[in-house]
């Protein structure tokens, strides 16, 4: 989880490039889940990026876009509802307190490590 300004295609591809060269340095393929919305876009890194910079990132990842009502994303989507009603309902003084109040529940959140039982199978994509 992220804090930022805005929701702008710079600040997306710095945040992903940011992780790339962080968190996923050694990994020689990252895949990367993300939803249709238009700042998602890969050609949007030659835009910040010299060339070599903006391929070598890009070659290390394979994108798997989701579907508009993928059961995952609405388990996300719920997740960033709870998120929003127990946090963010309210006006914060600053950015870093917006930062630690996020900080916080996230790591409350990871420690409760809440698994999900799909009941969804393949096999029943397939019934007419």
């Amino acid at each position: 989880m992220s804090v930022e300004d805005d929701h702008k295609v710079e600040i997306w591809v710095k945040f992903i490039t940011k992780l790339m060269g962080a968190i996923c340095k050694k990994a020689k393929k990252v895949l990367r889940v993300v939803d249709n919305f238009n700042t998602r876009k890969l050609c949007f890194f030659y835009k910040y990026f010299a060339p070599e910079v903006a391929k070598a990132c890009i070659d290390r990842m394979e994108t798997i876009h989701t579907r508009a009502h993928g059961s995952w994303l609405n388990a996300a989507e719920i997740e960033f509802s709870v998120f929003t009603g127990q946090e963010l309902d309210r006006l914060f003084a600053s950015k870093e307190e917006t930062v630690k109040v996020v900080e916080k529940w996230k790591s409350k959140q990871n420690e409760k490590q809440k698994k999900i039982n799909w009941q969804f199978k393949t096999s029943d994509a397939r019934v007419n």
